[in-house]
């Protein structure tokens, strides 16, 4: 399994929580996700926003940004709920991982 594999939900919701703040393209999550560690281009990023913009979660427009058009998505309310939830979901699961180790 590659590592990629193994975080996507992890990416999705950063992809999520990104699009809530701000417009965001292919070229610019992949940049956010490189400060954290990850290692995708916008290549394997746009199939995903694509995916999220399928079933309502974001929405897209193009625009011009960075010098070129670009496709940029923002959180839609059904996404900013998803993300909500999961936020509240991964805490339980996090503190009930430390605390086993404690």
């Amino acid at each position: 399994m590659r590592d990629t594999d193994f975080y996507l939900g992890q990416i999705r919701l950063q992809v999520l929580n990104q699009a809530r703040r701000e417009p965001i393209s292919g070229l610019g999550i992949s940049r956010e996700l490189a400060r954290h560690g990850y290692e995708l281009g916008p290549g394997p990023i746009c199939p995903r926003l694509h995916r999220l913009e399928e079933h309502g979660h974001l929405k897209s427009r193009r625009a011009l940004a960075d010098g070129r058009h670009r496709r940029l998505c923002r959180a839609t309310p059904v996404g900013k709920e998803l993300l909500a939830g999961a936020k509240t979901k991964v805490r339980e699961l996090f503190e009930e991982r430390i605390e086993e180790d404690y």
